[in-house]
């Protein structure tokens, strides 16, 4: 409310400045209203399929949003289900979940699984805030935002990963680039009220972004320096050091009661945790992820565009070549031999590619109409215009075809089956009771549970081994435990008795096998006299441990 209301301040009396007041403003949220409902018309089609968010992050934010609904407020912990402290994990995503939920009043799978989509097919919005921000030009700017809706695999496939805190901050990041444009552009002689003022909301939105997504925070840090030395005057070099310091005082108050516990519970124990070693360089980078479906055009117009603009604009096109290249540079330090842990891997600067790759689709595509329309004789322009908005209509309905199907159904853990069950398991089985699920090797030396199991935890509020994947930010110690607990359970999955031996020491009573199946086979458990079927329906089981 705070934001709204600056926008319509005196602060944004420049007619230049205020997006509120632009000439062709209600031509271009129109044009973005289209664009939004195609993009999140598509976005739904792709997840049709689904009965929850894919894949293994969806399952701990899913926990976590039901934590604060089960509170009524923020959890200090994430026991029983995980030895956590919970007060710095994405917060800000969590709490907006949430109130998504609560206002909603929709199951938690679907809730959250819509609002993902809705905060991917929103990226459309802010792709077209961070371009036209960067040009100063609307037309480029709903290129772009067209280009992220329907053209470049990402953020489509998100939805693949459930990774919506990431795109929550991606969401943020054109805030504080656009704010610190308007500061930048203020005239020298301006009011120190109205400088103060829009000071003021870049740290509240700094604060925000940081509370959402640290990484995000990180890329939004590193391309406003990056933007500030490039459009840095002599006469103002002062003036910007007070305002810096007074952002970076005002973000560090902001934030504080979340600083604490993130620098001594995640960062200072993973600095703790390093021993050096070497890091090969883009590990973990795939070209997949970006030439997908139509990503070959995206990168191949994308790419035209970049060099284009190095003659025509080329202050944008080094500030974004330059803020690319320091990401994968904070991304791969322990390739450059520099004693440091990577908190930033280069999946996560990979994957927020999409928005810098659409903005100069933009100009390349804006830049080809200008140039042709010059060739043009006048009386025909207007027919070009309307063929040219014909051909990119047509394109993007080809388009999004190929965007359909682009989702990796392997990623896709529960089916209707699990969540049935997991309802049952909810009225019939009491909540402190730990229940095993199929296990699965993740990543990062990580296990995960490899069907609907996995959903357990936040839907009906028993703990489950394997836990969430965010096991891995406990203690050495834990986390180490865990994984031994997970190589003994894969190494003796086809031996009934050795998994009944392993239950009954470590006092858990129930095995849970989902309707996608794992390594665990229910025939086995149901022939073995050491377990007894509890529940038994459309390929779901749940087995309880025979008392010795």
């Amino acid at each position: 409310l705070f934001l709204l209301k600056l926008l319509n301040s005196k602060v944004f009396s420049n007619k230049n400045i205020n997006p509120l007041k632009t000439r062709n403003f209600q031509w271009e949220g129109l044009i973005l209203l289209i664009i939004f409902s195609v993009t999140l018309f598509t976005r739904l089609v792709m997840v049709r399929d689904l009965v929850a968010p894919a894949w293994v992050d969806s399952v701990h934010h899913a926990l976590a949003t039901a934590l604060i609904l089960k509170n009524g407020g923020l959890p200090t912990t994430l026991e029983p289900y995980l030895p956590l402290e919970a007060s710095y994990y994405h917060l800000g995503f969590h709490s907006a979940a949430s109130v998504f939920l609560w206002l909603s009043n929709w199951e938690l799978p679907k809730a959250l699984l819509l609002y993902g989509q809705f905060l991917n097919a929103a990226m459309i919005y802010a792709t077209f805030l961070f371009t036209k921000r960067l040009f100063k030009n609307s037309s480029i700017a709903l290129i772009a935002a067209l280009a992220t809706g329907v053209l470049t695999p990402l953020p489509a496939y998100y939805a693949s990963w459930g990774r919506y805190t990431q795109l929550a901050g991606l969401l943020v990041f054109p805030g504080t680039f656009a704010l610190l444009d308007v500061v930048n552009r203020r005239p020298t002689h301006s009011r120190l009220k109205d400088k103060v003022l829009l000071l003021i909301s870049l740290a509240i939105v700094l604060s925000g972004l940081f509370l959402i997504h640290y990484r995000v925070f990180v890329f939004s840090v590193v391309f406003l320096l990056i933007y500030l030395a490039f459009h840095l005057r002599k006469e103002t070099i002062l003036n910007t050091i007070k305002g810096a310091g007074f952002i970076s005082v005002l973000l560090i108050l902001l934030i504080i009661p979340t600083l604490i516990p993130f620098l001594s519970q995640l960062i200072i124990p993973k600095v703790a945790q390093w021993h050096g070693g070497t890091h090969q360089w883009f590990s973990g980078f795939s070209w997949r992820f970006l030439t997908a479906a139509w990503g070959n055009y995206s990168l191949l117009i994308g790419g035209f565009g970049l060099l284009w603009a190095l003659f025509k604009s080329w202050k944008q096109a080094v500030i974004t070549l330059l803020w690319i290249v320091s990401l994968f540079l904070l991304a791969n330090v322990q390739a450059l031999r520099i004693p440091l842990p990577s908190f930033i891997n280069n999946l996560s600067v990979e994957i927020s590619l999409f928005m810098p790759i659409s903005a100069f689709v933009g100009f390349a595509l804006v830049q080809f109409y200008f140039l042709v329309s010059k060739v043009i004789p006048k009386r025909a322009k207007a027919t070009f215009l309307s063929v040219a908005i014909a051909a990119i209509a047509v394109l993007s309905f080809f388009s999004i075809q190929n965007l359909l199907p682009l989702l990796n159904p392997t990623t896709f853990l529960a089916r209707e089956a699990d969540l049935e069950s997991i309802k049952w398991i909810k009225q019939n089985i009491p909540h402190e009771e730990t229940i095993l699920i199929n296990p699965s090797a993740w990543g990062y030396g990580l296990y995960m549970g490899a069907d609907g199991g996995y959903w357990i935890a936040p839907l009906s509020g028993n703990p489950t081994l394997p836990p969430p994947v965010i096991y891995g930010l406990g203690s050495p110690a834990y986390v180490k435990e865990t994984n031994q607990k997970m190589d003994d359970l894969i190494q003796n999955a086809n031996n009934p008795h050795a998994i009944y031996t392993f239950l009954i020491n470590n006092h858990i009573n129930y095995l849970y096998l989902g309707a996608k199946g794992g390594i665990f086979q229910p025939n086995l458990f149901e022939e073995s006299r050491d377990f007894k079927t509890v529940y038994n329906q459309k390929g779901t089981w749940l087995f309880k441990v025979v008392s010795p």
